[in-house]
């Protein structure tokens, strides 16, 4: 494939080229095309222009960045809008608090190849002198809900579920979603 790409490639009008050049350079500032070199020299101009891939250190500003990854046994994510707000607080000797609330609203619109339940695995980076002080709504290694009536993998209706009580007062009712369906991965 990559051997047909380079042959249509060089027998592109240099006016084509000069096009794909200006869209490859917008790529790969947006991180949409990561591209590596053999050469050190090329390598490292990209390295100090950041467009190496690298993820940022955050050694000369503040931030974070988080990371998702898809752990259920299915095809959900595309279901899943990640919304991350983040309340900052500066002190007066020039810290920063960050409160970050990361939420995952599962909407399941179609079909899901797989399990229709969805279990997220994320990570957040931060500068490396920053320090955790809090946080909650982590998993459990266990669902917060179960139904209460066999296993509904066809996508049938529960008569109920149970198990959720135990954490209205943990939870904002908005942050929880306890649907009828397929606890049993």
């Amino acid at each position: 494939m990559g051997k047909l790409l380079l042959d249509k490639v060089r027998h592109l009008s240099v006016t084509q080229l000069i096009t794909i050049a200006k869209n490859a350079v917008k790529d790969i500032q947006s991180r949409d095309l990561e591209i590596y070199f053999n050469n050190p020299a090329a390598e490292a101009w990209l390295v100090e222009h950041g467009y190496s891939g690298a993820m940022d250190t955050f050694s000369n500003q503040d931030g974070f960045m988080v990371v998702q990854a898809n752990i259920s046994i299915s095809k959900a994510s595309q279901f899943v809008h990640t919304t991350e707000h983040d309340s900052i607080t500066l002190d007066s000797q020039g810290g920063v608090t960050h409160h970050l609330t990361i939420t995952l609203t599962y909407n399941q619109t179609g079909p899901v190849y797989g399990f229709v339940t969805y279990a997220d695995y994320i990570r957040v980076y931060a500068p490396a002198s920053a320090q955790f002080l809090d946080g909650d709504g982590f998993d459990t290694g266990k669902p917060l809900c179960t139904p209460s009536t066999g296993n509904h993998r066809g996508g049938g209706k529960t008569d109920s579920v149970k198990g959720c009580s135990q954490y209205s007062s943990s939870f904002p009712s908005s942050a929880r979603y306890c649907p009828s369906g397929d606890y049993s991965l």
